[in-house]
């Protein structure tokens, strides 16, 4: 071989390596987890070594693919809600998976207290969606919101009047007996605070008797 094919040989062998070394640096982070027993890419490894075993899956919310400022606006590719079970009750949970396939989590239900005592939520906002408007292309950030609520105290099929539907939010039910979920969405301004509308609901459900005191 003479020395300028040499050359060449080690040239592409040096930018092999490099990718090699690249893609391998990507995933460092869960060669480690998988020798030590924990891959974070196995989902069911994140409940049960810290005691939970799934109920059931409510919904997997994902995230748009919006590019931010020249980059990626988060790295979260979908939040999945879900029932699970520990020292014999249920609760609401969340965990996240990234854009590269790790799970994160999870994360529990808040316990809401006072008139809304019994029920655990839990609430995140997706990445900032660019509203343009008027003539100067000013911009504003949009931001959609996600409301699930879990309770175990319905009396009947629960069914929302329509008078107490959220007019700038979308609801969806989960219900499995007593136990049922409410999830509320809405895209809203940066900053301002929202419920979604729940209260106005859960309210109307009690005095429907969908759901018990």
């Amino acid at each position: 071989m003479t020395p300028s094919r040499k050359k060449l040989a080690w040239i592409l062998a040096g930018v092999l390596a490099l990718h090699l070394i690249i893609a391998g640096a990507k995933r460092w982070g869960s060669f480690i987890d998988f020798l030590s027993g924990n891959h974070p890419n196995n989902y069911f490894s994140l409940l049960e070594p810290n005691g939970w075993q799934e109920v059931e899956v409510i919904e997997d919310v994902a995230s748009p693919a919006i590019e931010h400022n020249g980059g990626w606006a988060g790295c979260t590719d979908l939040t999945r809600v879900l029932l699970a079970e520990k020292a014999g009750q249920t609760h609401l949970l969340r965990v996240d998976k990234s854009h590269l396939d790790d799970w994160s989590g999870p994360v529990e239900a808040e316990a809401l207290e006072g008139e809304f005592a019994g029920l655990e939520r839990i609430c995140f906002f997706r990445y900032p969606l660019h509203n343009t408007y008027g003539g100067f292309g000013e911009q504003e950030l949009i931001q959609r919101w996600d409301w699930f609520y879990y309770g175990s105290n319905a009396q009947a099929f629960i069914d929302i009047p329509e008078e107490a539907l959220p007019r700038d939010a979308t609801v969806q039910i989960w219900q499995r007996g007593e136990e049922y979920v409410l999830h509320f969405s809405a895209y809203i301004k940066k900053n301002e605070y929202r419920d979604g509308g729940f209260m106005e609901v859960y309210r109307a459900l009690r005095e429907s008797g969908c759901v018990g005191e």
